[in-house]
């Protein structure tokens, strides 16, 4: 390793193919080293990287991008003279602009950029490595907020292209891109159309459904979901009462009140993959809102259509205006698709709406974590918790949820983590 190193004279990060030993119990292939121009493994990045794969079961493959930005920022500061533990939050700051001006990195690469070095930078000083100058730096980066100039967003959407793949993941929407996304479903001179679409893109947003469990939603699911918290009699049922005002104040009024002694959501079964149903919470303002379309929207398009009664008694939430009947998977995925991402110049489509909720969770997961055991929380619980509330029988499918997290808190919910400790 010595030898590769001296014929570098930079940090430069290699990857070796055979299994390396990480615990006693662990082996990783693909796992990459870096070298110091000096003298040779650069053991301050092997540690931290080694921490990553052991326990916070980070892939081959994130971990070589973590080395080769580690490689970057070390070489950025051997180019300004400065030493790799001796760095200064205005070389920080310098090096993010530099990255997004001279090198054209995306926003989103910019902030992983900016949350490696830093969760890097921390665990270094968290275990008193790299001297008294790096805690300064790590502890600087983290209570002051970056500049404006590098978080201003980038012109995007210029072509109207379906989503692309980075990394073999679609893009996940950030908050304000969804929201985007649910107002343009709303978008239609007809009422009725306009309130369905609306509460399609709420319904995968708020509850991260998959596009077969949005399909099986019915008039008997809202009834499942209110018997659960005794707000209606075992045999009352809501679609029959869009003409009873009483009933549906007495309705409407047990649900606020349950919202007033500090309850979020209401649970039901939705039956999603492979058939298996899962326990899923809606929070209570989707439920009032789903009942005002029940007695509402709907209740007036099935009064004038001319769809049979077979299908006026079938149950189905989400009816199609052409004719009546209940909408299937595919319309609901077009419905969201066009009306939704294509109207809001936003790339992604319904699985997208799922995964920006699965984010928000992991987000949620995460700061939750930390404000319990701060640095040394426990990854495998947080994706348990994530595969419970997805559906998913492997936590391990969903570790690029927690990856993107990550990369969202390290510049927001980590600052503000560190003011509280």
């Amino acid at each position: 390793m010595q030898e590769l190193a001296r014929q570098h004279d930079n940090f430069h990060c290699v990857v070796v193919s055979e299994p390396v030993k990480i615990t006693k119990r662990l082996k990783l292939s693909n796992y990459p080293i870096i070298l110091h121009p000096a003298y040779g493994v650069f053991e301050p990045a092997d540690v931290f990287i080694r921490e990553l794969a052991a326990w916070r079961s980070q892939r081959s493959g994130s971990l070589q991008d973590i080395a080769r930005i580690i490689c970057i920022w070390c070489n950025y500061l051997q180019d300004h003279n400065i030493s790799w533990n001796e760095p200064g939050e205005h070389h920080y700051h310098w090096w993010l602009t530099e990255a997004l001006n001279t090198d054209k990195i995306g926003r989103n690469r910019q902030a992983r950029c900016a949350g490696v070095v830093m969760r890097w930078c921390h665990f270094l000083a968290s275990r008193s490595i790299g001297g008294p100058l790096l805690r300064s730096f790590a502890a600087s980066i983290s209570a002051s907020p970056l500049s404006v100039e590098i978080l201003e967003p980038e012109p995007r959407f210029k072509a109207q292209r379906g989503p692309k793949l980075k990394n073999g993941k679609r893009p996940i929407p950030d908050e304000d891109e969804a929201v985007r996304v649910i107002r343009a479903l709303m978008n239609h001179p007809n009422a009725f159309i306009a309130e369905r679409n609306w509460l399609l893109g709420r319904t995968v947003y708020e509850t991260g459904l998959r596009a077969m469990g949005v399909a099986a939603l019915s008039c008997d699911t809202l009834n499942q979901l209110l018997r659960g918290d005794n707000l209606i009699g075992p045999s009352d049922r809501v679609e029959f009462l869009a003409g009873d005002r009483v009933a549906k104040a007495s309705i409407r009024e047990r649900v606020y009140h349950l919202a007033n002694t500090g309850r979020e959501n209401l649970i039901v079964g939705v039956r999603e993959k492979r058939g298996k149903v899962r326990n899923v919470p809606f929070p209570i303002p989707l439920v009032i809102a789903l009942l005002q379309h029940l007695w509402g929207e709907r209740a007036r398009f099935l009064r004038v259509s001319r769809s049979s009664s077979r299908e006026k008694l079938s149950g189905g939430l989400w009816l199609s205006d052409r004719n009546g009947n209940s909408l299937t998977i595919t319309a609901i995925k077009d419905i969201i698709k066009v009306r939704g991402f294509e109207a809001a110049g936003v790339k992604g489509s319904i699985h997208s709406l799922r995964a920006t909720f699965l984010t928000q969770y992991a987000c949620r997961l995460l700061r939750e974590a930390r404000k319990k055991f701060g640095y040394d929380y426990d990854t495998r619980g947080i994706l348990l918790t994530l595969a419970e509330i997805a559906g998913h029988e492997d936590p391990d499918t969903l570790e690029h949820y927690l990856d993107e997290a990550q990369i969202r808190e390290a510049l927001v919910g980590e600052r503000e983590f560190l003011r509280g400790v």
